[in-house]
């Protein structure tokens, strides 16, 4: 009531609301014909990728690739990163990284690495970044012993 005070006796609004409600509608309706056009082609899109990785695959295969095997591997190889604690830190990386671009990083020298080791920042993401070094030195160190137990000898 009060900001159609301001606008002035003369204001229409019947016509106002009309325009409006027109609008909306026209807005409303471009994006239901993007969905639609989305939707009819949505299948020929999909079906061509399809072909081309059922292409490749079998190009693979006809090389000797065990093209069943390797999906497998790559599927168990990414399914710890579909969890929801590692998607949630991939997020954070993402935004960070976000963040840094927005701004111009000035040159840092050792001395300014080393002051920046007395941020509460940095030394959290340090201490994260540690102990993922922990755990891949430690899953590195495990592949390495299968890989030394299946060669011949025992040695690398």
């Amino acid at each position: 009531a009060g900001y159609a005070r301001g606008l002035g006796a003369g204001f229409d609004h019947e016509f106002f609301t009309y325009g409006a409600t027109r609008y909306l509608v026209r807005f409303a309706l471009i994006g239901v014909d993007q969905l639609v056009h989305l939707a009819l082609h949505a299948p020929g899109a999909l079906a061509a990728v399809v072909d081309v990785i059922d292409a490749h695959a079998a190009s693979a295969a006809e090389g000797g690739v065990d093209v069943s095997a390797r999906v497998s591997a790559a599927l168990a190889a990414l399914t710890p990163l579909s969890s929801p604690a590692v998607l949630g830190v991939l997020g954070d990386v993402g935004r960070a990284v976000t963040a840094a671009t927005e701004a111009p990083a000035n040159p840092v020298g050792a001395w300014g690495a080393f002051r920046a080791l007395g941020e509460p920042d940095v030394q959290r993401a340090l201490g994260f970044l540690l102990q993922i070094a922990r755990a891949l030195g430690g899953a590195l160190r495990e592949q390495d012993s299968i890989v030394t137990k299946e060669l011949p000898g025992g040695t690398p």
